[in-house]
């Protein structure tokens, strides 16, 4: 990354050759058009009612992955919607005037409105980066998630109007919060892990906004508020009557101009929209800025400074207050379905990490949180089951931290299960495995209980080592470590080799799939034995698909086919009870029920030649919203 130096000269001269706007009143800076309505509101609502210049900043488009008269109609359906609460007489587009705003060397589209020029609107168009974080086909798999975590240098825009680096992103809202001089910046909640069930670009607009926020100069004071996101359809509703009607009747205002929303109250009957209308939280306490006892402006040189000191900031604090949530939950979000389920922790195959060497990034020998403390064969800890020597700990480690294990002999790998410590403020949001051959699998957000497993399966590696990389941890987290890690040959059910699979050689097209979520056909045979909720990434998901649903592969030349094994996706609510093998002669094999843990179910017959395959879904489960599979084996 290159060197950052949004010095305080460099903001304040930004500013200086800025058009002044009105200043105490409030900055919004949020993900998408709609995220204020949602989530941000009453509040956002009452800074209109109480008449406080508000300058609103939606980070992305939200295009989702669609061509621009879908952005274009959010953009449209946010105006009419805060023309509303304005109570202006009417709600057209002509209600806003468009100029360009340039501010720090980026220009973007900005909208005041007419009638209360306090009130405006900045449009970065930055592509949406799916629920996951992995981008869409539209964006070229970026996003902000990895703009914010280094994986990519820039993000474009939908419009081609802007690339932002981590760098101008920060500086260009910072030198924003330097030029409105407002009160009070709302944003959305930047204590939620990735992968916690909140969607990605939240998580981290709200991280981008708090490291901003550091590079804000002690002469312009203000607090920071941040809003939970998803999650808080599980918590008790906490608006009054007319708290919830007024921000019902303004969302409602947006609705018709997104096709992906519902419309009204009967459409979103059962959906979570209904339960984030009576609600809005907080996370954690509002944010000071500058920060108590500090005496002098830090010196902040780079993006990684500006990160660091934004989780300094958090790190006294008490975490956000999240539901608890049941085992085998599941809820629908925009028209994802989320399941949160854990992997039981019973060892039922040999765990080959016990005979393993290990060593970390760092550890505390003082007190018994060792390297070796990770393989001891006990899942306990600091605040958990056992003592604090039945955990690896590190020294202050953080992102970049790791635990490497050692054999003497190379072992075939294909099941790993990680458990984070038991206390709730160290927490692995994100990391990967590595192997000897420098291959590598994703691994999600760990259960922040240090008692449940988070398993990733995978193709078998053949490797005498394995590393497991911390790539990113919650706000709160001072020692990153595990409780325990357990290393498998085999998968439940069923042992997955890619050798002479065929399906590794076809092209794979579907019903549907998930562009969004990247839960492409073509993930189906990718040879990475995983799902959602752990990656989701690596699962064939339909958009609300269930019987009728179907894969084909196909390939250039005949092939010789006697065996086919499926893997139904990992969760346990899509499962798929029956289906139907089609060959390319239009000869068929019946499908039997799916294993509903994503493990293996083979099925055997006589050898054919083909040209293809069909996997139709015929039957599935009661629960099931979007049927897919983990992965197809052809031998």
């Amino acid at each position: 990354m290159r060197a950052f130096i949004p010095t305080l000269f460099y903001l304040a001269d930004s500013v200086a050759r800025a058009s002044s706007l009105c200043t105490g009143g409030t900055v919004i800076i949020v993900a998408h058009p709609d995220d204020d309505l949602l989530f941000v509101s009453p509040d956002m609502l009452n800074d209109i009612s109480s008449e406080r210049c508000t300058t609103t900043v939606y980070a992305t488009s939200g295009d989702n992955g669609e061509d621009a008269a879908y952005y274009l109609s959010r953009e449209q359906g946010v105006e009419t919607a805060w023309a509303d609460a304005i109570n202006s007489n009417s709600s057209s587009s002509g209600d806003w005037t468009t100029s360009q705003f340039t501010l720090s060397g980026l220009t973007v589209r900005k909208r005041t409105h007419t009638r209360s020029t306090g009130i405006s609107k900045l449009f970065l168009r930055a592509f949406d980066g799916g629920f996951g974080g992995h981008g869409t086909t539209l964006s070229g798999d970026e996003s902000l998630q990895c703009l914010y975590q280094s994986s990519c240098t820039s993000l474009g825009t939908v419009d081609n109007s802007n690339s932002f680096t981590l760098d101008s992103l920060q500086t260009f809202l910072a030198a924003l919060i330097v030029q409105q001089k407002p009160a009070i910046v709302r944003t959305l909640d930047y204590r939620i892990a990735y992968g916690a069930g909140d969607h990605s670009d939240h998580a981290t607009i709200a991280r981008i906004v708090l490291a901003s926020a550091a590079l804000v100069p002690s002469s312009v004071p203000f607090k920071l508020i941040g809003y939970q996101g998803y999650p808080i359809a599980n918590l008790n509703a906490n608006l009054d009557t007319i708290e919830t009607q007024e921000k019902t009747s303004v969302f409602y205002d947006y609705t018709p101009f997104d096709a992906n929303e519902c419309a009204n109250a009967t459409a979103c009957a059962g959906r979570p929209e209904t339960a984030w209308l009576a609600r809005q939280y907080e996370s954690g306490i509002p944010l000071s800025f500058p920060q108590p006892n500090s005496t002098s402006d830090p010196v902040v040189t780079t993006t990684q400074q500006a990160q660091a000191a934004a989780t300094t900031t958090c790190a006294a604090l008490a975490p956000s207050t999240y539901p608890a949530v049941s085992l085998a939950k599941a809820f629908t979000v925009l028209g994802v379905r989320m399941i949160v389920e854990p992997v039981s922790a019973a060892i039922t195959d040999a765990n080959i990490a016990l005979n393993a060497t290990a060593s970390a990034s760092s550890e505390d020998v003082c007190t018994g949180q060792k390297a070796s403390s990770a393989i001891d064969g006990i899942v306990g800890g600091y605040q958990g089951a056992g003592n604090i020597s039945n955990e690896w700990a590190t020294l202050g480690g953080k992102a970049n931290s790791w635990l490497q294990l050692t054999w003497t002999q190379p072992q075939t790998i294909s099941r790993v299960q990680l458990f984070d410590r038991p206390n709730l403020k160290d927490w692995v949001t994100s990391g990967t495995l590595l192997f000897g051959d420098n291959s590598t699998v994703d691994v999600g957000a760990l259960y922040n209980n240090g008692s449940t497993a988070t398993e990733i399966r995978f193709t078998p590696r053949v490797s005498s080592t394995l590393r497991f990389s911390v790539l990113s941890v919650g706000n709160s987290t001072s020692d990153i470590g595990l409780s325990e890690i357990r290393v498998f040959s085999t998968t439940p059910g069923q042992f997955f080799t890619s050798a002479g699979n065929l399906a590794l050689s076809a092209v794979a097209t579907a019903s549907s799939a998930n562009a969004a979520t990247r839960q492409l056909a073509k993930k189906a045979i990718d040879g990475v034995l995983s799902g959602y909720p752990t990656n989701p990434g690596a699962e064939w998901a339909t958009i609300g698909g269930g019987v009728g649903s179907w894969l084909l592969l196909r390939w250039p030349k005949a092939v010789s086919v006697s065996s086919v094994t499926l893997f139904d996706r990992p969760n346990h609510n899509d499962q798929i009870l029956a289906g139907q093998l089609i060959f390319s002669d239009n000869s068929t094999i019946p499908v039997t029920s799916l294993k509903n843990d994503g493990s293996a179910t083979v099925f055997t017959f006589p050898s054919r030649n083909t040209t293809s395959l069909k996997f139709k879904v015929l039957q599935v489960s009661n629960t099931t919203s979007n049927v897919g599979l983990s992965e197809i084996q052809v031998n």
